[in-house]
């Protein structure tokens, strides 16, 4: 070890049954960027309505349901007869347009006490419900993350490992983080190849044949 560091070389050393490999690596190759990406919350409202029951189930304070049973009760007196399945801005606007005020902090209580999620609703929810410029809401259940090697272009990266399975994602460049790692297996490990199965069988096969033999000489039979 002491020569490979002295020589300061990609250089392999062996010296009976050592071996010693040494590779010079820029700070860079471990070097990483861990960026967050995220896709849009779909939800649709098709069934809107009140119990204790599912507050109970839901874990709903005390100080939250009569907001949501004043939403569930409008709703049911414009609708009587049931509707159709209605986006979010959809169903926040009929609240919006009746004056009937949803706090911000209560936005994503009424969307996870009315709303289903529905991957094929082709409008995503906005931070804002009625307000289209005020960002895409994402999904928590989908956030994920991605490790990026920092001498890989991330959106090049992105692009080819995550936008063809998740086509609608986003990341913010300012949520990134770096870190290092230095990944010795992948760096020096060497394949062997196992031994074949002919060989194994032998050696299972001897194995067999000596522990016979002991247990004979042990029980004396």
């Amino acid at each position: 070890m002491v020569k490979a560091y002295k020589d300061f070389a990609n250089w392999e050393y062996t010296d009976g049954d050592i071996h010693v490999e040494s590779r010079i690596k820029d700070s860079d190759d471990f070097k990483y960027r861990k960026v967050f990406t995220y896709r849009p919350l779909r939800l649709t409202y098709a069934k809107v309505e009140y119990s204790e029951e599912k507050c109970e189930a839901m874990g709903i304070k005390s100080a939250d349901r009569p907001l949501l049973k004043k939403l569930a009760d409008y709703w049911q007196s414009i609708f009587p007869n049931g509707n159709p399945a209605f986006p979010d801005f959809s169903f926040f606007y009929e609240f919006e347009k009746a004056k009937i005020k949803i706090p911000q902090g209560k936005v994503t209580l009424v969307r996870n006490y009315f709303g289903v999620k529905d991957a094929d609703q082709k409008m995503e929810c906005r931070i804002k419900p009625t307000k289209m410029d005020s960002g895409i809401a994402p999904d928590p259940e989908l956030k994920d993350s991605e490790i990026i090697p920092w001498k890989t272009d991330p959106d090049e990266f992105l692009e080819a490992n995550v936008r063809p399975y998740a086509p609608d994602f986003w990341y913010n460049d300012d949520e990134t983080k770096i870190g290092y790692e230095i990944p010795f297996t992948r760096e020096f490990y060497r394949y062997t190849a196992p031994r074949p199965a002919a060989e194994i069988f032998e050696h299972f096969r001897t194995l067999g044949e000596r522990e016979q033999e002991l247990m004979t000489k042990i029980l004396g039979k």
